[in-house]
């Protein structure tokens, strides 16, 4: 067996994975227009947790997330905050497809594109990486807690008023 997880996939040049497509126009626009005032400089993607303590899983990937290209079909992305501590560890964010088998598609947290070393998972086959379903370790349980989110999505989240604890009733 196989303790890590996912084997290399054979056969693909290291460059492979990183083929860049066109600048995609007004892609930024179509989802949802934001003002422009929040700034060209959010991350990608940022990771949080919504709990008061986090445990070392979660801590390892939460921060800000850059593009860095393209991996089955997907985008894929490379934190760019560094961990305390473990300043030498490269936290990245892919998309896997069915190749290997289902068991192994599905969005992962690892230490490189495919890697041996993975931390996370969530089983869903979206465009996007989803906001929530990530278990920790990626072979455990769904952790509720850990959400992954647009950099504008989470700029929305900071300006946005606290919403109110009780939902009003439907009429």
């Amino acid at each position: 067996g196989n303790p890590g997880g996912l084997a290399q996939t054979p056969g693909i040049p290291a460059g492979a994975a990183q083929r860049r497509v066109g600048p995609q126009v007004g892609a930024a626009g179509a989802a949802g227009a934001k003002p422009a005032k929040i700034g060209e400089d959010l991350p990608a993607i940022v990771v949080f947790s919504t709990a008061e303590k986090d445990e070392i899983g979660i801590r390892t990937l939460v921060g800000k997330y850059n593009e860095e290209g393209t991996n089955h079909g997907r985008k894929f992305y490379k934190k760019s905050s560094k961990i305390p501590g473990h300043e030498d560890i490269s936290v990245y964010l892919y998309f896997w497809d069915e190749r290997d088998g289902p068991s192994f598609s599905g969005w992962w947290f690892g230490n490189q594109v495919g890697g041996a070393q993975v931390w996370s998972r969530n089983r869903l086959t979206s465009l996007q990486p989803p906001k929530q379903g990530w278990t920790i370790p990626w072979d455990g349980d769904v952790k509720k807690e850990l959400m992954v989110v647009t950099g504008a999505e989470k700029a929305a989240m900071e300006s946005a008023p606290a919403p109110p604890t009780a939902a009003p009733p439907a009429s």
